[in-house]
């Protein structure tokens, strides 16, 4: 008897975050978990991206991800291609009217505590419904954190036997060794910025967007409050995309006179993103809200520290790795950065935790737990927890 084939609906890959948790998922779950069949569901022209072996197959749809016509089409296209379990890795893109075993993903509540982060009234609520829609008909619903999981049993309670926390890896890339300090860096470090940034761990480090509860203008504030000194010696990298910029965070560091001591960067390549990571002098992420936080995990995979918010799905990651400032509060942050920057010994306390915490997140393991969940899902009877 053949087994269940499982669809992990990857269409969604340029959205933030998802493309990361879809790609190295599927990657993992193709080597990992041969006694389960897959499909990888995709947009037209991405076939080639998706990993193959025996027992997986391809599928693009023919219609638009968060459409009218995706919901009326969905359920019929599901039978026709013998679908067993449908993975929607984020909660709110899934087939309302789904005629197999749902399994969801919920990466955080942003939307639903800053509705103005929303694209309009009716992207909020379509986000709304959808989630509603998902925490009722999911047999299984995983966490991709602990602060993720609470959240979710506050809001839906009778959802709570079904949450699954499974948290996120690290991928291989981003574990690697520092060069020696004073050497010159390798052809992966970013031509914009200056090779001595790579020389001695200097600069603090954000990776995101500018949206609004990514708290930058804050950040900005803090940082900008540092003695002179010590932002010379500690210029702050932004990596973030251009079309992601948020005029308000560039009014704020030009005001504040800032530019002398910000590098905006976008458009590195992974190899990249992990030199970035391993030269900086910590991560700084002090969002209002995350589900998780990659750049402070994957950071730690090269022994780098963060300063992140505390109560917080980084703060939860971070761990022993991190130091925790109030987020709303642009002193705190200060406070944080300056000790970041100032103590060595806590530096050095904070970057072997890192590289010992990191040890506790690997892909591998993510994968061989949510290969769990489907079997739990398709184990449970219709209508049962």
């Amino acid at each position: 008897m053949s087994s269940p084939r499982i669809a992990l609906d990857g269409r969604l890959v340029t959205w933030p975050g998802i493309h990361r948790y879809v790609h190295e998922l599927s990657l993992t779950l193709a080597t990992r978990s041969d006694d389960l069949d897959f499909v990888w569901v995709c947009n037209p022209g991405e076939e080639a991206r998706w990993p193959l072996r025996a027992g997986i197959e391809v599928l693009a749809t023919p219609f638009q991800p968060l459409s009218v016509q995706e919901q009326a089409a969905w359920p019929g296209w599901i039978r026709r291609h013998g679908i067993g379990l449908w993975h929607a890795p984020v909660a709110h893109h899934l087939p309302w009217a789904s005629p197999v075993p749902l399994v969801v993903t919920m990466h955080d509540l942003i939307l639903h505590h800053l509705p103005r982060l929303a694209p309009g009234l009716a992207g909020l609520a379509y986000y709304r419904i959808a989630n509603a829609v998902a925490m009722r008909r999911a047999r299984r619903v995983i966490c991709i954190s602990q602060a993720t999981h609470d959240d979710v049993a506050t809001v839906w309670p009778r959802a709570r036997p079904r949450l699954r926390t499974v948290p996120h890896g690290i991928a291989e890339r981003f574990r690697q060794p520092l060069l020696p300090q004073g050497e010159a860096p390798d052809e992966d470090w970013p031509a914009e910025l200056p090779p001595a940034l790579a020389a001695g761990r200097p600069y603090l480090l954000f990776v995101g967007t500018c949206k609004p509860h990514k708290n930058l203008d804050r950040l900005l504030q803090a940082y900008a409050q540092l003695p002179l000194a010590l932002r010379e010696a500690h210029p702050l990298v932004l990596l973030v995309k251009l079309r992601d910029r948020n005029p308000q965070a560039e009014h704020t560091a030009q005001r504040l006179g800032l530019q002398p001591h910000l590098h905006w960067l976008e458009g590195v390549s992974e190899a990249q993103l992990a030199r970035l990571y391993a030269h900086a002098r910590a991560v700084v992420l002090v969002s209002l809200m995350e589900g998780w936080g990659a750049p402070v995990s994957e950071a730690m995979g090269s022994g780098t520290p963060a300063v992140v918010s505390q109560g917080s799905a980084q703060a939860e990651i971070a761990g022993e790795a991190g130091l925790a400032c109030d987020a709303l509060d642009v002193g705190s942050i200060q406070q944080a950065l300056q000790r970041m920057l100032q103590d060595d010994a806590l530096h050095a306390r904070l970057s072997a935790a890192a590289m010992q915490r990191a040890a506790r997140f690997s892909w591998p393991r993510t994968a061989l737990r949510t290969a769990d969940v489907y079997r739990e899902a398709l184990a449970m009877s219709t209508g049962s927890g």
